[in-house]
């Protein structure tokens, strides 16, 4: 016999009229569960009259004999709080639409992973064998343990598609920004209440979901690019005609770059350097238009390998915070570009120079608090060691040819003075480099504190910004258009436009301005994004990073 308490019924009564349920969408993971679980005591249970709802305690039940995890059970708990204990997954005794777009999801998500994360095997072979007829869980104990397995795997789920697939400390990786963290609620309220379009609910970056757009498209790629291209330098001029081209138009128009409807010339001509210049800019390559050795070997990369490109990024865009509100400035180390945002809003980008392989820069944030005029260079202790007291033991007369300075005590001494053959693995003095045309910072430099000793600074070596690869840093960052960052930080302060700015830099004499307001600063490391113009680009993996994920993901 089933019991309720008087008082009680006419409430749940009219929760049934308020929370009835029509279709949602969801996902699921891989772990597999085995099916026997909690049997709810029949006082849990509800009349069959009030299907819509159950008692608190029915939860409670399968929280502790499942042994759900706690943040998980919080999560759960909280979910049902907010809607009072009704059920979510079911429409009367049937399941809902939102279950079956929720399993749409898990399977795209188990399909595009590399192992058995977030599956279940009960709810797999339930949602695999049960049909959606009217009246398909009459019975209140299955329909239950169902609607619970359901709300966890949900969350099973989100962790992995919204937090990564990679537990460990993100720093193993060399990833130093932290994760941020996220609440399902709301994109769980959205499924089950069958909005059709969760993208404004799903708490992740934009440009997750548009590598997604571009993960199915490659799919598309994978499976008519068969074809590769003989590799070779060819010296092609107007109106030429080759049988191969027409292979390069197809893989060209095949990934977006040139009009499908051009794929049956095997001319060289300008619409085929056009789509030849689009493909090089969007790969980091040197954009000429040329029929190159190198333009063929990466159109003959097997799209397996950009597929799996797509997805490594992918894992790092559910690291990052999610589109940020306000001003920001971002670093992509292999793309070898800065860009200023407003709101997620490209303001404008330039070229940059990071750190080599040997002295990479990091993966980190900061918050960008100070310009500095005509700076000194402090030098490392690590550059010094490494790869100055070799010379000064030589020749000390090396730092007067640089307009370099020894400081010892935090007083200017010749250099002559001191015994640099008594130093190996450390000097215990400062060197730094005098403001002036020498000056390896350049004239200006920004600083965001941090522990990596990395900033944002100018330079005399300014043909090294037409190169196509620029990594030839210590691990600070040169930036191209040092003025223009610095009127863009300075824009609300009517001291300062490019005049001002501009004389403080040429000064020669160091300069602090502490920043009234801070901006973010992100350096990051994706070798595949989507750019402004809806175009997925992809990049060398120039510190092996891309292959350390790899180890960990497949």
């Amino acid at each position: 016999m089933q019991v309720v308490l008087p008082d009680m019924l006419p409430l749940l009564r009219l929760i049934i009229l308020l929370f009835l349920i029509n279709s949602c969408t969801f996902s699921p993971h891989k772990k597999e569960k085995e099916s026997a679980g909690v049997v709810f005591p029949e006082q849990y249970l509800l009349p069959a009259d009030t299907v819509a709802s159950f008692d608190s305690s029915a939860l409670t039940a399968f929280l502790s004999t499942e042994r759900v995890a706690d943040n998980y059970s919080a999560e759960i708990r909280d979910f049902y709080t907010r809607r009072n204990y009704t059920f979510a997954w079911f429409y009367g005794d049937t399941l809902s639409a939102a279950v079956y777009t929720f399993y749409d999801q898990l399977r795209w998500f188990w399909e595009t992973g590399t192992d058995s994360l977030a599956y279940n095997a009960e709810l797999d072979s339930l949602l695999m064998n049960t049909g959606n007829a009217p009246g398909s869980f009459p019975d209140l104990q299955q329909k239950l343990r169902n609607e619970f397995l359901l709300t966890t795997q949900f969350f099973e789920y989100a962790r992995y598609q919204y937090e990564g697939r990679i537990a460990k400390d993100l720093r193993k990786l060399d990833w130093y920004i932290p994760r941020g963290r996220k609440n399902y609620q709301m994109l769980l309220d959205s499924l089950v209440a069958g909005v059709p379009d969760l993208a404004a609910s799903e708490p992740v970056n934009r440009q997750y979901h548009l590598l997604k757009k571009q993960l199915a498209i490659y799919k598309e790629i994978s499976l008519k690019d068969t074809l590769a291209l003989k590799v070779a330098n060819y010296d092609l001029r107007e109106g030429d005609s080759l049988p191969f081209l027409k292979v390069l138009r197809f893989k060209l128009a095949l990934r977006g770059d040139l009009p499908a409807a051009d794929t049956v010339s095997s001319l060289y001509n300008e619409l085929l350097r056009k789509g030849i210049r689009n493909y090089q800019q969007r790969t980091g390559m040197t954009v000429d238009g040329k029929v190159t050795s190198s333009l063929i070997s990466h159109l003959n990369v097997p799209v397996s390998e950009n597929i799996r490109t797509i997805l490594l990024n992918m894992e790092r865009l559910r690291w990052v915070p999610d589109d940020r509100i306000g001003e920001y400035i971002f670093v992509n180390i292999p793309e070898f570009r800065l860009h200023v945002n407003r709101d997620s809003v490209l303001l404008f980008s330039m070229n940059v120079v990071v750190g080599k392989e040997a002295t990479q820069t990091v993966v980190f944030n900061g918050l960008l608090s100070t310009i500095v005029f005509c700076p000194y260079w402090n030098i490392p202790q690590s550059i010094i060691v490494k790869e100055m007291l070799p010379i000064l033991k030589r020749n000390p007369g090396y730092l007067d040819s640089k307009n370099m300075e020894v400081l010892k005590n935090g007083k200017v001494v010749s250099p002559h003075s001191i015994n640099w053959r008594a130093y190996t693995t450390s000097v215990p003095l400062q060197i730094r480099q005098r403001p002036g045309p020498k000056n390896s910072l350049g004239n200006i430099k920004f600083m965001f504190p941090n522990e990596y000793a990395i900033y944002l600074h100018d330079t005399p070596a300014r043909h090294l910004f037409d190169n196509t690869g620029r990594s030839y840093s210590h691990g600070c960052i040169r930036i191209a258009e040092p003025v223009k960052l610095a009127e863009f930080l300075l824009k609300d302060d009517p001291q300062w436009n490019t005049e001002s700015i501009e004389k403080a830099m040429y000064s020669g004499r160091e300069q602090n301005l502490y920043l009234e307001h801070k901006v973010p600063v992100f350096i990051g490391y994706f070798t595949a994004w989507v750019d402004q113009d809806g175009r997925l680009n992809l990049r060398k993996d120039i510190y092996g990073h891309d292959q350390r994920l790899v180890k960990e993901l497949f």
